[in-house]
């Protein structure tokens, strides 16, 4: 099955930016909890390879790039509303340039 070529260099785009965003992100985190830090480059390689992927155009590299940014979004609305463990001081700062970027 093959994707509508119109969409795929958006997506491409869109999917890298959401892995440049963390990756720039990355370091901060990092410093001020571990495991946000190692998140934060772990969306940063799977943005790539889905990327990559999505310019090959087949159906589960589509899915690998919504599961990326779908992730991304998610993680980001628990953190700003419920808080994620150590890292409390992101709820309710929902207007984060970097965040609301990805």
């Amino acid at each position: 099955m093959t994707v509508r070529r119109v969409p795929k260099p958006a997506a491409t785009l869109l999917v890298v930016v959401v892995g440049l965003v963390h990756l720039i992100g990355a370091p901060q985190h990092y410093r001020a909890e571990p495991y946000l830090g190692v998140g934060f480059v772990a969306n940063f390689i799977g943005a790539l390879v889905a990327a990559v992927s999505i310019y090959r155009d087949a159906l589960w590299r589509w899915l690998l790039g919504a599961l990326v940014a779908g992730g991304a979004l998610v993680m980001y609305v628990v953190s700003r509303s419920v808080g994620l463990p150590r890292f409390e001081h992101a709820v309710g700062r929902w207007s984060e340039p970097l965040g609301v970027l990805s």
